[in-house]
């Protein structure tokens, strides 16, 4: 009856162990699931979908207490040419270098996101139109004076931006639009450069 006992005591220890791990488990793939649901797997910076969600958050906000809001679209210029001359790691490698040179220069409160492909989007609260190049270029300038030049295909960016005082509509699609319009110029003004909506 002892044994039993200290079997007994024995058997519901190593349960009450393998409970804790298992839940200890399924927290960790939890996580880790989450993590997937939100970030882009290739840059580990956020997806499309989480962007957007904090964009709504931070346009409500700076509508109602009157802060300035802006957003940056960066694209890679001709990452299509360094796909085609070195192969889709080197493109890859293009990616992450961009998305590095945006993380080492945002602030904490920006949201940094790849909407896909080649294009990357930075959520800027509480900035101005003017912060914002500020920050757009210090981001263009360490990939085209840094990583873009150890590549053996030179990797270069531009990027548009608006905020929601200038463009046409306050919704945060409308400020996405500007952004992008101001990106389109960029492209068509030669690449390699940052234009303000």
């Amino acid at each position: 009856p002892v044994s039993d006992g200290f079997l007994l005591i024995g058997t519901s220890g190593l349960l009450a162990v393998a409970v804790a791990w298992l839940g200890r488990s399924l927290a960790q793939k939890e996580e880790a699931l989450f993590a997937l649901a939100i970030t882009d797997p290739l840059t580990g910076l956020f997806n499309r979908r989480l962007f957007r969600e904090c964009a709504m958050i931070e346009l409500s906000r700076a509508k109602r207490y009157a802060f300035p809001l802006a957003v940056v679209l960066v694209d890679v210029d001709d990452l299509k040419r360094t796909n085609d001359r070195r192969g889709h790691g080197a493109g890859d490698e293009a990616l992450r270098g961009v998305a590095e040179a945006i993380q080492k220069n945002i602030r904490t409160s920006d949201v940094a996101a790849r909407l896909g492909g080649d294009e990357f989007a930075i959520l800027c609260p509480q900035t101005t139109s003017t912060e914002a190049l500020a920050l757009a270029e210090r981001i263009r300038g360490d990939v085209d004076r840094g990583f873009g030049r150890r590549l053996a295909e030179p990797v270069s960016i531009s990027a548009g931006l608006a905020d929601r005082d200038t463009a046409p509509d306050e919704r945060i699609d409308g400020i996405l639009e500007a952004a992008d319009a101001a990106l389109y110029e960029a492209k068509t003004c030669g690449r390699n450069r940052t234009v303000v909506f």
